[in-house]
């Protein structure tokens, strides 16, 4: 099997982290986060190329 080019290396976070303070709707936030990737997933685009999503879970979070 032909080995598929590489379109997009993609981040998606997953779960939820408690904070210390209430955030408004349309807030502009930055955010450092830590965790570990928990998953890797390889989406096919059909066009001979796949996106690869690592998925983190969060462990730390400072706002």
């Amino acid at each position: 099997m032909k080995e598929k080019i590489i379109n997009e290396n993609l981040l998606k976070v997953s779960g939820k982290f408690p904070i210390d303070r209430q955030l408004e709707l349309g807030e502009d936030l930055e955010i450092r986060l830590k965790g570990g990737i928990v998953k890797k997933e390889i989406l096919d685009n059909q066009d001979g190329s796949v996106n690869v999503v690592y998925i983190i879970k969060p462990t730390e979070i400072e706002i």
